[in-house]
């Protein structure tokens, strides 16, 4: 019983982590070096101890006494010590911290929460804008580290001329068919990446995105024969489409969407044209990457076409479904289309060459690529 005093301090001291060492001894009769010399050191230190031979008022004797007995009032005395000094401080400090991050936390979602300045709307009434064209036109401070994001409420939304979309801008719509962009927007383009036939076009933008919507090319005009939903020319993989809905008609060439040197990651696109000589994908010098396509080429004056391959082009096409009288052709030798999991509805026919796996045909019969 005569070390029960001195293991209640090593005992304390053992339970916290506590290891530094204390200079020289706390106590008169605390031998330096011993293996309760920092343990009574601690516990003076924490005021969980003032000695044997304290004269009272809290103020430290200079002995510790090490081999007396501890007393049932000394022990209680020492539990309670170590909790009000001790372990209720520390509990206070981690409420605190706890309390601090949760405020913190709650004012980080506040600000997610609210709109930033980078959002511009677009809506019918009681948007910034009325128009796409409007709301882009007003954007001039686009960066990287200034990101817009240009979202249209649901409606339909008329544009007199093309679109062109920006870097550092995604424009987002409130689903397909929801929000709709529509033009007559017929023209004589020199290439196929030319602007002038489209209702909307990206044209070498960096970090951008355009999703959630529909685009049409009514076209339209005297002498216009091209029509085209959504041009795509010189872009990389900073560039994306995603959800979006895109018809053209109304000319003597209605291609859907036209693509130009794209390198870029395009995911469920609906790509249909109708009338005409009609396309739905006409892909030139580029290699995108088409996941979830739907594209069609159908209702025309001549053959229709899915996907058209032109120039040095190397489309990736899964998980899709290509339609026309050719649902892909390709022109250039210089092609190649890599189609996987895909129905194709039509011949796949041209001078390009094709690498399928797990193609089939509207039956669901396997094709056999040429």
């Amino acid at each position: 019983m005569g070390r029960v005093k001195l293991v209640v301090a090593v005992v304390a001291v053992v339970a916290l982590g506590a290891s530094a060492a204390f200079a020289a001894t706390a106590f008169d009769d605390v031998v330096e070096g011993s293996f309760y010399d920092d343990a009574t050191a601690w516990a003076k230190d924490e005021g969980l101890t003032v000695g044997c031979n304290s004269p009272g008022g809290g103020v430290a004797g200079t002995e510790f006494c090490p081999n007396s007995v501890v007393t049932r009032a000394q022990n209680i005395t020492f539990t309670y010590r170590h909790q009000t000094l001790v372990i209720d401080p520390l509990l206070d400090d981690i409420r605190g911290d706890v309390a601090a991050a949760a405020a913190a936390a709650a004012a980080a979602q506040a600000a997610a929460d609210a709109a930033p300045a980078q959002v511009v709307w677009v809506a019918g009434s009681g948007g910034d804008f009325t128009s796409l064209s409007a709301a882009l036109a007003s954007i001039s401070d686009a960066s990287a580290s200034k990101p817009y994001v240009v979202r249209i409420a649901p409606g339909v939304y008329t544009e007199t001329s093309t679109v062109a979309l920006k870097s550092y801008v995604d424009v987002e719509g409130s689903g397909e068919g929801v929000t709709t962009i529509t033009c007559a927007c017929g023209g004589n383009p020199g290439f196929i990446g030319d602007g002038e036939s489209s209702t909307v076009v990206a044209y070498a933008i960096d970090d951008a995105e355009i999703r959630d919507v529909t685009i049409e090319n009514t076209g339209g005009g005297s002498g216009k024969s091209w029509s085209i939903g959504l041009g795509l020319d010189d872009l990389d993989e900073t560039f994306s489409v995603n959800n979006v809905t895109v018809s053209a008609t109304g000319g003597f060439y209605n291609v859907a969407v036209t693509m130009y040197e794209v390198f870029s990651t395009v995911t469920n696109l609906r790509a249909e044209a109708n009338g005409g000589i009609p396309s739905g994908l006409l892909i030139e010098d580029s290699a995108p990457i088409l996941t979830n396509l739907t594209a069609r080429g159908v209702d025309g004056s001549d053959p229709g076409f899915g996907v058209e391959l032109y120039g040095d082009s190397y489309p990736t096409i899964r998980n899709s479904w290509i339609t026309g009288h050719y649902s892909i052709y390709g022109d250039s030798v210089l092609s190649a289309a890599y189609v996987a999991d895909t129905v194709l509805s039509g011949i796949v026919g041209g001078s390009s060459s094709f690498r399928c796996r797990e193609v089939y045909d509207a039956s669901l019969l396997d094709v056999i690529c040429p």
